[in-house]
């Protein structure tokens, strides 16, 4: 009697789970294709020639997560349709979509190659958000920094600082572009150049010669990139110091902002920070005072400069002078001076 009533326990239990498995089969069938329903009518939107339709679309599509991936042939297909539109919008689908598998960085690579500059831009920009996983495409955003459209140069720097790939290749393509016709992509240069870090030390000779170029803007943005490095850059040093005297008030400025970001291994710039206190404009004495409070300690030479300046009555500055006072003196403080 027992082993019957065991063996019939037994049973029953197979046959519950047995109902169970299939009842979440059938739900998991059920959603799936569900999923499939939404990213199918998502897809469809993004045909609709209205902006705010397609974008809403791929937002969702991005939203979704991986059970968008379903879609992803018909992006493909409409990354090929013969209407622009339609094409940039199935590049922005992958702009939402966290999808960086080999197959979507390689249609992503033949978007660069659009005869359309939208989908062109739109491609650069998508790479971009796959970061190191879209290294494939270096070589490729390498070219398109010269695509004739600055919106295209500009997201392919961008592209590169996110991959990461700190190659010659790479800093050299992005060094010429320090002197690029639309300072927009100047700015995602340097911006590039920060995301490299000390990967790009290799770069600081070519660099620091722009520091001299004819064109003032150049000499600012090299001035800049060489701030992004941070201590890295500590043998730019002299040549920052230099540029302190520059023609150009932009120039002085980004050069000591550089200065201030080296940090203390640029302590031999305080003599020459110290004259810039007194610069004619304002905004140049500013960075001055803000980077001897970053280089600390060894900036205490300018605590009676800096003192005076607290006459001044701008707030702003005022405000610039009294945080780099704090800041060197709690230096002082900290190591015991």
């Amino acid at each position: 009697m027992l082993m019957y009533i065991t063996s019939r326990n037994i049973f029953v239990s197979v046959i519950t789970l047995s109902l169970v498995m299939q009842s979440f089969f059938l739900s998991s069938c059920a959603a799936q294709e569900s999923d499939k329903t939404e990213a199918n009518r998502l897809v469809r939107q993004l045909k609709v020639k209205d902006n705010r339709v397609r974008d809403k679309a791929a937002d969702e599509l991005g939203e979704m997560g991986p059970a968008a991936n379903i879609c992803i042939p018909e992006l493909f297909s409409l990354m090929k349709n013969k209407d622009s539109y339609i094409r940039t919008s199935g590049v922005f689908a992958f702009v939402r979509m966290k999808v960086a598998t080999p197959i979507v960085i390689t249609h992503l690579i033949d978007a660069l190659k659009d005869r359309s500059s939208a989908v062109r831009d739109m491609a650069a920009f998508a790479l971009d958000t796959k970061g190191v996983m879209a290294a494939s495409a270096v070589p490729f955003l390498i070219k398109t920094l010269n695509d004739e459209y600055w919106n295209v140069r500009s997201y392919s720097a961008d592209a590169l600082g996110d991959i990461g790939v700190a190659s010659m290749p790479v800093l050299g393509a992005l060094t010429n572009h320090l002197k690029d016709d639309d300072g927009r992509v100047s700015r995602s240069v340097v911006w590039a150049f920060g995301k490299f870090g000390a990967s790009a030390a290799a770069a600081m000779p070519r660099i620091v010669v722009l520091l001299k170029d004819e064109e003032p803007t150049t000499r600012a943005y090299a001035a800049d990139v060489l701030g992004s490095l941070g201590p890295t850059a500590v043998s730019a040093v002299p040549n920052l110091i230099a540029a302190l005297n520059d023609s150009d008030d932009y120039v002085r400025c980004r050069s000591a902002e550089a200065l201030g970001n080296i940090g203390p291994s640029a302590k031999s710039a305080v003599p020459s920070l110290i004259k810039r206190l007194n610069d004619s404009e304002l905004f140049v004495s500013s960075s001055a005072a803000e980077a001897l409070g970053k280089i600390g300690e060894d900036a205490k030479l300018a605590l009676p400069y800096l003192e005076k300046l607290l006459k001044v009555k701008d707030k702003e500055f005022h405000t610039t002078i009294v945080e780099a006072i704090k800041n060197i003196q709690s230096n002082k403080v900290n190591n015991g001076s």
